[in-house]
């Protein structure tokens, strides 16, 4: 059975974590399973993520040199939210440097994150990765707190909150 045949149906929590420990055993696999993110069939390249975001940062550090790719899935995507969420998450997950700044990626982060319409979890991790890319940047950091002010100034689901009450947190911190 090929992995795409083995990720072609709804998984549960079990199934993810045996794909996890089997994936870190067979790191020549890895690179098949990221490659699915990018599949026709949303299911599997849901999944495939899902994985993806459940391995240890060890295994998955491949993906920082993916990491442009996976920021047009996340802007790109429009069919499925879970993907667009996962991919995400798995940028989430990555570090980010002074040089790796993409003004489209910032400004859709800034404009989800402000977006009442989008769904809690990708606002959240909007949020998370606007800093992350500001945080080099005290013009653009000056700016994200004018975004996290509009945010305030809304009602927020506990998801946004926290986003934004961790952010802040951090922010006080780095100062």
């Amino acid at each position: 059975m090929t992995l795409s045949e083995r990720l072609s149906h709804g998984l549960c929590e079990a199934e993810v974590s045996a794909f996890c420990q089997e994936f870190s055993i067979n790191a020549s696999s890895r690179k098949d399973l990221y490659d699915l993110i990018y599949y026709a069939d949303k299911r599997i390249a849901s999944n495939a993520a899902w994985i993806l975001t459940r391995m240890p940062l060890a295994d998955v550090a491949f993906l920082q040199d993916n990491q442009s790719d996976i920021i047009n899935l996340a802007i790109e995507e429009r069919e499925s939210v879970t993907l667009r969420r996962l991919s995400l998450n798995i940028l989430n997950r990555q570090t980010f440097n002074a040089d790796d700044l993409r003004s489209d990626f910032l400004d859709y982060c800034l404009n989800t994150m402000a977006s009442a319409s989008e769904t809690p979890g990708i606002r959240s991790l909007c949020i998370k990765l606007a800093y992350k890319q500001c945080l080099f940047y005290p013009e653009l950091l000056t700016e994200f707190l004018q975004y996290i002010d509009i945010i305030r100034q809304q009602p927020m689901q506990p998801a946004v909150r926290s986003a934004v009450n961790n952010t802040l947190k951090a922010i006080n911190k780095h100062r």
